[in-house]
């Protein structure tokens, strides 16, 4: 749990202070946004750069260069671990055509589509 609050403050300040997403024109983006707040009345909203994730390589880096110096001692270790298999292989997954077909929202109560 402490490892992902790590992950998560190292990816924030990386990516606080990104720009605005440009046009190949040069024209700022923008998207417009409907908050629920302003009933129904339109804002718009600027599109920010995609984010980065600089400090991944960074952390790879350093746990090869300082952690272990010599990882081909560790290859074999690794190998050797269990993985179990994914949860969902345990279950018969149905045709995607046939869940889509008997898909009734609460708005099409009985009608065809």
């Amino acid at each position: 749990m402490l490892c992902r609050l790590y992950l998560a403050a190292l990816h924030y300040n990386e990516n606080a202070n990104r720009g605005q997403a440009t046009t190949s024109s040069g024209d700022p983006l923008y998207k417009l946004s409907f908050p629920k707040s302003r009933k129904g009345e339109c804002r718009a909203r600027p599109v920010k750069t995609d984010a980065t994730f600089r400090y991944v390589d960074d952390l790879m880096d350093m746990i090869m260069e300082k952690v272990f110096v010599d990882p081909s001692s560790y290859g074999d270790e690794i190998l050797k671990i269990n993985i179990p298999p994914d949860l969902s292989s345990e279950y018969e997954h149905p045709d995607k055509e046939e869940v889509i077909a008997s898909y009734v929202s609460r708005f099409n109560q009985g009608a065809g589509v």
